[in-house]
């Protein structure tokens, strides 16, 4: 495997991991400074009931906002630092 490769490999699995942390940090600061029962959280559960169903279209939808997400900061980091595994 090409040292190009393993690091294109290394990018996407550490940006896919950020954004899954990002993700849950946002969330928790939107639960914990809101709480379960304000208008905030109650808005995000109605504009999820809007897209389809309020549980199943989170769940069914975060995990691919975090792989486009962390693809993003995976190419971007990959362009600015372009580091090597050796």
């Amino acid at each position: 495997m090409s040292r190009k490769v393993r690091n294109i490999i290394f990018y996407i699995f550490i940006g896919c991991v950020a954004a899954l942390f990002l993700l849950a940090f946002i969330v928790g600061i939107i639960y914990g400074f809101a709480g379960a029962g304000s208008k905030v959280v109650i808005g995000l559960r109605n504009f999820f009931i809007a897209l389809g169903n309020a549980d199943a279209s989170f769940v069914k939808y975060s995990p691919y906002i975090c792989i486009g997400a962390g693809l993003v900061l995976t190419f971007s980091f990959y362009k600015k630092y372009n580091t090597r595994i050796n």
